[in-house]
Order: structure tokens, then sequence, then C-alpha cells
């Protein structure tokens, strides 16, 4: 439930960020430019407010927080692949199930099986990553940064409730 709740999370924030007012420009190509432009900056911003979020939330000194970066950044890139796969196919299984596309019963169990193991590929990423964290941070630390995951994730599907999401111009 966890999961699929991150998974929706993660795409609603994508949908929210494409759905933007567009502007009319002369070419596909320059409105393409401006929608990654977007994506890009509301992307960062969302990513500033994750960082203070945590840095707040998990009490990091300057030292903790220069080597908690670059390992949560690895940790949570893993984390996304993981996700896309999984999604991926899932969005799949919904194309063949809708008829949109056609699949031998193979290809669709073949589906079945990678959308299942998203949960335990995430899961796996966090058993790996877990003894890594606590060679740079206190076990109670570590213990926040999960806290401060969940509750940022909260946070930010609450702002996207109210319309107020960073990046947001009012």
């Amino acid at each position: 439930m966890k999961r699929l709740l991150i998974i929706l999370s993660i795409s609603f924030l994508a949908t929210i960020a494409i759905a933007q007012p567009k502007e009319k420009a002369p070419s596909n190509e320059s409105r393409q430019e401006a929608v990654r432009q977007q994506r890009s900056q509301w992307y960062k911003q969302v990513q500033n407010a994750k960082i203070a979020f945590f840095t707040t939330a998990m009490d990091l000194t300057p030292k903790e927080a220069e080597h908690f970066w670059p390992l949560y950044n690895e940790f949570w890139k893993e984390r996304e692949r993981a996700n896309r796969r999984s999604h991926h196919a899932l969005r799949t299984i919904g194309k063949v199930l809708e008829g949109e596309e056609k699949v031998s019963d193979a290809q669709l169990k073949e589906l079945i099986e990678t959308y299942i193991s998203g949960g335990t590929a995430e899961g796996e990423i966090f058993r790996s990553y877990y003894p890594r964290f606590q060679k740079i941070l206190s076990i109670e630390k570590v213990a926040r940064m999960y806290k401060a995951e969940e509750d940022f994730r909260i946070k930010m599907i609450q702002q996207l409730r109210s319309g107020n999401m960073p990046g947001k111009e009012k």
C-alpha cells in the first residue's frame, strides 16, 4: 500500500508539472523545451524543499550532511528506477486489459512478475543501503530519515491537494 501511494504521489506530482498552462510557442520543439525547463525548475524547488525538510527533521550537522546527501541521492535514484520499472509494467498491463496492446500470455505473465517484484526490489534497496547509512549516521538519525521520508511525502500530497506546491505561481 505504501509503495502504491509513493508511485501515485510521484505520478501525480509529474502530472501537475505537465499540466501547467502552455504559452503559444512558434514550434513544437520550443514548447517541449519550455515544458522541460518548467519541470526542471519545479523538480529543483521540490528537491530544495526536501533537503531543508530532511536536514531539519534529522538534525544533520554540516559534516553529516556532506556524507549523507550523496549516499541518499544514490539510494533515491535506485528506488526511483525500481519504481519506474514496476509502474511501466503496470501501465502496460492496463493497456493490455483495455485492448490497446496485444501480448502473449507469457508476456503478460512476465509483466505481472515485473510489477510484483517491484516491491521486493525496493525492499532489497532499503536493505542494502541501511548499513551504509549506519556508517555515517547514528541509528536515531537513520530512523529519523525513514520518518522524514514519509512525513515529506505526506506534506507534498497535502500541498498538492491545497494547490500550494513549491514553484507554483500565485
